[in-house]
């Protein structure tokens, strides 16, 4: 592909990203003002349960909560062949593994983060799987967004190709955020991750729709020296100081 089209493809994905922010900038202003409306009928319906009580009735409250959407744990084939991965990985144990940890080791500095097994089991499950067959090891992270998005994206070898295979969303609700130390799956749209991740250096304006699977405990700081020497195109390319991941290693997981 020419250098053209990359600098275009590049930019249409900046593009569709900053949309992506401003939307969900918008939601969140909509549903504060829900919000407001919402403690306004709250405390009306409190006032008239006052009423009621102090006539001598009863009353019982009930609450509604939440959990993120999960499917069932399927690495299913992507349409695509790589010569560093030969097998997929075995769906994971529900409920029965202990957090792991990352050791992320660059040319830069070493960073260190905490992987959610009992948040994201079919994240790091193939996460793990990988790394244990060396497959980040020697691959460029080439992805550098600064501004609004603040991340390092790595886990792309053979540019273009993905493992083999892909797997289902999860550990994701509409109140999923991506705060600073944040490590989760790139993706090609719902249901589609593969081995592409990045890593949050500060608070980044992202939808719910990239599945958080780890959190940096150490390192912060060779992430933000990478960023600070900024991205070529300008606040989203490929970073100015080259970072290659030169060991990636998964324990506890």
């Amino acid at each position: 592909m020419s250098t053209r089209q990359d600098r275009e493809r590049r930019l249409a994905r900046l593009r569709r990203e900053r949309q992506l922010a401003r939307e969900l900038a918008r939601r969140r202003r909509h549903r504060r003002s829900l919000w407001i409306g919402g403690v306004v009928v709250v405390l009306l319906l409190i006032a008239a349960v006052k009423v009621v009580t102090a006539g001598g009735g009863g009353g019982a409250s009930a609450t509604a909560t939440s959990s993120p959407s999960t499917q069932p744990c399927v690495y299913r084939p992507d349409g695509t062949t790589n010569s560093r991965v030969d097998t997929r990985p075995t769906p994971p144990g529900f409920g029965t593994r202990r957090n792991g940890v990352a050791t992320m080791v660059t040319n830069h500095g070493t960073v260190v983060f905490d992987l959610l097994t009992s948040d994201a089991p079919c994240a790091v499950t193939s996460f793990s799987f990988l790394a244990a067959r060396k497959y980040f090891d020697g691959s460029a992270c080439s992805r550098l967004t600064t501004g609004g998005l603040q991340f390092l994206q790595c886990g792309d070898p053979v540019k273009g190709t993905g493992p083999g295979y892909e797997f289902p969303d999860e550990n994701l609700s509409p109140s999923t955020t991506y705060p600073t130390g944040t490590v989760a799956m790139a993706n090609h749209g719902p249901n589609t991750n593969g081995s592409e991740f990045f890593l949050c250096y500060g608070d980044t304006q992202l939808p719910p729709e990239f599945v958080p699977f780890g959190r940096i405990t150490s390192g912060l700081d060779v992430l933000t020296a990478i960023a600070r020497a900024g991205a070529t195109p300008q606040g989203d390319g490929a970073p100015v100081s080259a970072t290659t991941i030169v060991r990636l290693r998964t324990t506890g997981s």
